[in-house]
Order: C-alpha cells, then structure tokens, then sequence
C-alpha cells in the first residue's frame, strides 16, 4: 500500500492497495525488477520520475516512456489485483467536527477503506489464508495505521487480515506499484478539475484495462459517500448502500460518480454487480463463509434483515458534473 498527494498542498488524496498470493509476487518482482534494470533505473517512485529528478534527471521523454510501458506490460502479464480510493480535501474539511476528531486526517479515511477492500478480497483466495498487508515506510501515519488495523482486525471486516509491516518503496516492486496506481488515479481527478477534457493518462488507460482491475476497483468517495460511511447508525447507512446496488439501474447515475470514468461505463458495472453474486456463490460452496460482503457482493437472499431493503426515496445530492503530467 502507499499514497498519494498532500491534505495542505493539494486538491486530491489517495490511497492504493495492491494484492495477490506469495508465489505471484514472486514472479511480479522478478519481472519488474528485470523491467528497472532494462532501463537502468534503481526504482520507480511517480514523484520523481514525472518531474525528472532523483534517478531520472537528465532522462528523455523517450526513456520515460519506454520505462513506463515496460512495467505496465509487466502489470497486464502477472494480473496484480489493483485498488485505490481518492478523496477531495476540501470535502473531508466539510464534515462535522465530531467526524474529523475521530478520523484526524483523509488519510485515515482512505487506509480504512483499503484495508476493509483488501480483507474482502481475501476471500477468493484459499481457505485459511490471511492477507498480510506492506505499507511503505513512513513516520507521519505509522502508529496511527498500527492501531487502526489491529482494531479491524477485531471487528467485523478484519477475518482475513493477518499482520501490518512496513518496508522502503525503493526495495519492494509491490509497493512501486501502489505508488504508481496511487498517482494515476488521485492525478485523474486533479485533471479532471483543474484541465477539463484532458484525455486520460497513458498509465491509468492501460491499469484500467486490466482484468484484476476492471469494474470498480479504483473508486472515488465523494461528499455524499464520505457523510453516508460516517453516519453514527452503521445499519441503516449499510442498507442504503446495499438498496442502491440492488435498484442498479435507478441509482446508476449516482452510482458511477464513485468509480473512475473508464471502467464507470454502465455494462461494466452491471456486470460486476451480476458476476460478484455468482462469485460469492461459488466462494460459500466452496466452504468459505464470509461474514459481510459490501456493495453489489452480497445477494439479497443472503442479507441479514436489516440489510434488506426496500428503502425506495432516499434524498441524494446531485452529482458534479494522455502521458502528460
């Protein structure tokens, strides 16, 4: 995991995680690695490679683009599973005082929200197995991110969370990653606002495209969302979200304000909304019995009652309506 962007110095932040089983990083690192020495460069970090200092100053477009390419044919090749979550600052500075005492900083939204994403996601893999999770190293959030996963752990989101480590970006191609889908998709939405109609970066196009990140992994919590997660009655707030997926088709105006514009394309969600449910099927038959699943996951049948709707009229806010760097 690592992030992206600054709460005092920019408009947007954002977190991204990276997953898959021990033997696939395996071969991601090996592959990356190879990519890096290719080029001769020690590591990526988007900071500087899209500002052509540390290790990349004196380089051409021409070597940074042959970098850029080289990795994400590695990404397409190994299928990492990808997700990210973006913020605006500005909208976390608007909830209540009470909210933001207890989350302190965006970035606490965002590491709560990945995690939470990445426990889920553990249950395709084998039965018994924990996802362990590697942040990049940092001072700032350490402790705070220590306390706030062992107390997922105990809850009901943390079955499959095993233990938190932190290590440098430089010497871990995981963490290169996230840093990677963690630029591309917070810089989206800088874009988006401050240059509108710029076509969508090289990088995030080609992410988007691949099948581990298809369909809704790189998410956006807009205001709405933020108040929705925040609300003191956690049950009624899972009901709405759960209503909203079950009536896709009314709420897909809404609905695809959340994800990034080339996977929020409405056959797309559609069909992750469908393919989750048989997915979380296949998984209970299987023998694994996850307690909750989020969003489109879990089939109404199988909701507890008071994730059961129907909650028909719920009063929602209207939505707001390349390589370069």
């Amino acid at each position: 995991m690592d992030e992206s962007g600054r709460v005092d110095d920019t408009r947007f932040v954002g977190m991204a995680a990276c997953l898959a089983e021990e033997e696939r990083w395996r071969t991601f690192d090996g592959l990356w690695r190879t990519a890096l020495a290719v080029s001769h460069a020690p590591y990526l970090h988007m900071r500087e490679f899209t500002t052509f200092r540390g290790p990349f100053k004196g380089w051409t477009e021409r070597q940074r683009r042959k970098l850029m390419t080289d990795l994400l044919n590695v990404v397409e090749d190994v299928q990492i599973r990808m997700m990210s979550v973006v913020l605006r600052s500005a909208d976390f500075r608007r909830l209540s005082e009470d909210v933001q005492r207890t989350y302190r900083d965006p970035y606490y939204f965002c590491f709560q929200d990945c995690v939470r994403n990445m426990s889920m996601a553990g249950y395709q893999y084998r039965a018994g197995d924990l996802v362990d999770v590697v942040y990049s190293r940092q001072d700032e959030f350490s402790t705070a991110f220590r306390w706030m996963f062992n107390r997922m752990k105990r809850s009901l989101d943390g079955d499959q969370l095993g233990q938190l480590a932190f290590a440098s970006m430089e010497e871990h191609p995981g963490l290169q990653l996230a840093d990677l889908v963690a630029y591309e998709t917070t810089h989206f939405y800088h874009l988006k606002e401050t240059r509108p109609g710029t076509p969508v970066r090289v990088p995030l196009a080609r992410l988007c495209e691949s099948p581990s990140a298809r369909g809704g992994a790189f998410t956006y919590v807009p205001y709405w969302l933020m108040q929705l997660r925040t609300v003191p009655d956690r049950r009624a707030a899972q009901v709405i979200h759960n209503t909203m997926w079950e009536l896709f088709d009314d709420w897909y105006g809404v609905l695809k304000e959340i994800y990034i514009d080339p996977v929020a394309t409405w056959s797309l969600l559609r069909q992750t909304s469908k393919r989750s449910a048989r997915d979380l099927e296949s998984l209970r038959a299987g023998g694994q019995r996850p307690k909750v699943m989020f969003g489109p996951h879990l089939p109404r049948s199988r909701r507890r009652p008071w994730q059961r709707g129907p909650i028909r009229a719920i009063r929602m806010p209207n939505s707001r309506s390349g390589w370069d760097s």
